[in-house]
This record gives structure tokens, C-alpha cells and sequence, in this order.
């Protein structure tokens, strides 16, 4: 068995030498761009046993499909078990996996259900929001504070727009 698992391995190293630097770059590059329009970007991330960034959760609501966002939307916290309810409605102690609930939900709140609607929100309002959150000017957000700037973009407020 030990000799049969060998030859695997040696054929796959001169499988994977035998590329060019530049195919296997391209080959990185395309699975990377292939993650971040399906919306997985957080998944590229960690998988790659890097930080996911703030952009990498906007990602995953912005390009998913409404019934993965029916999916997400149902990690959502109860109003109950959140660690405390602020006045104006916003949540704090909120985790990354709340976050993207919430924004999961506003979506399919707004857009009633309707996939052609729900599209026409995430093109419209949270690819922008992804967009400014990867800017090299970003700053970083918290959950909380991403949930609110999110509801703000699906909202159309002019608190979408980030301070300068």
C-alpha cells in the first residue's frame, strides 16, 4: 500500500512541475475570481489559512442566489439572544456569521422574494458597498458596524457613504 501512495505522490509533483509558473498562476487567479463572483471569497480565505476581510462577508450576500440567501438568513440571532438592543434597532455583540444573516435578511425583505428584485439589490446596492469596503482607504468595520452601513446601502440613506 505504502509503495502504491508514493508513486501517487511523485506523479503528482511532476505533474505540478511540469506547469509553467504562469499556468499555475493563472490557475490561481481563475480559481480566486471564480470564488469571489459565487460569493465564497470568505471560503477562499480561509482555506488558505489567511484573515477574511471585512469585504470577503458583504461578498458572500452580494453574488449569492436567493435560496443561499434564505439559508444565511436563517443564522440570524433571535432579537431575544442578542447581547443588547440599541434604541435606534442596531445590534451589538453581534458575530461575523450574524452579520451576514442580517444583511441576508434586509435582502430578502426588500426585495420581497422576487429573484430579478433581489439581483437588482445586490448590483445595486451592496456590490458598491463590497467595492468600498475593499478600497485601500477602508477602514476596518465591526459586525455591528457593518450591519448598519449594509442597512444603509439596502436602504438608499446617505449613511451608505463612508466618513472621508
Amino acid at each position: 500500500m505504502m509503495w502504491k501512495w508514493r508513486r501517487r505522490r511523485e506523479a503528482q509533483r511532476v505533474r505540478d512541475h511540469s506547469l509553467s509558473p504562469e499556468t499555475r498562476s493563472g490557475a490561481r487567479l481563475t480559481r480566486e475570481i471564480e470564488a469571489f463572483l459565487s460569493g465564497s471569497s470568505g471560503e477562499w480565505f480561509t482555506a488558505r489559512g489567511r484573515d477574511v476581510p471585512t469585504w470577503a462577508y458583504v461578498n458572500q450576500v452580494a453574488h449569492a442566489e436567493p435560496e443561499l440567501l434564505w439559508q444565511l438568513a436563517a443564522w440570524e440571532p433571535a432579537r431575544e439572544t442578542c447581547l443588547a438592543i440599541q434604541p435606534d434597532g442596531r445590534v451589538d455583540g453581534l458575530t461575523w456569521r450574524g452579520a451576514v444573516a442580517v444583511l441576508a435578511s434586509e435582502i430578502l425583505e426588500l426585495g420581497e422574494s422576487d429573484p430579478c428584485s433581489i439581483r437588482r439589490i445586490q448590483l445595486n446596492r451592496l456590490q458598491p458597498l463590497e467595492a468600498a469596503l475593499m478600497a485601500q482607504t477602508a477602514r476596518p468595520v465591526s459586525p455591528e458596524q457593518l450591519v448598519a452601513r449594509g442597512k444603509a446601502c439596502l436602504r438608499d440613506h446617505p449613511s451608505c457613504e463612508p466618513p472621508l
